[in-house]
């Protein structure tokens, strides 16, 4: 099994946890390539106008890893809310980081 981890957003930060978790139970983890601007064509290509410039970057990596992996891994990272995560009181998120999960 090979699973895809973007190069991006929370991605970016929870990712050495991620690769090390999916590769300690056996699947191959594979990573987007770093941010160029071909990645940004191509997430501003797939994505809607209003969306922000991180959410365009996201697409990009996504459609980076589509046809490489068996599953992106925008399903696993995890969503935090106020302390029962990561202990932060003024966390928050846009709608559209939050549906991040749901684009892949």
């Amino acid at each position: 099994m090979r699973i895809g981890i973007p190069r991006t957003l929370w991605y970016y930060t929870c990712g050495p946890f991620w690769r090390q978790f999916f590769s300690e139970i056996g699947a191959e983890v594979v990573l987007s390539p770093f941010t160029t601007r071909s990645v940004l064509d191509d997430g501003v290509a797939a994505c809607v106008s209003k969306a922000c410039l991180p959410i365009k970057v996201f697409f990009g990596h996504l459609k980076a890893l589509a046809g490489r992996v068996d599953y992106p891994s925008s399903w696993v990272c995890l969503t935090w809310s106020g302390t029962a995560v990561w202990n932060c009181r003024l966390c928050w998120k846009c709608g559209w980081t939050a549906a991040r999960t749901g684009f892949a």
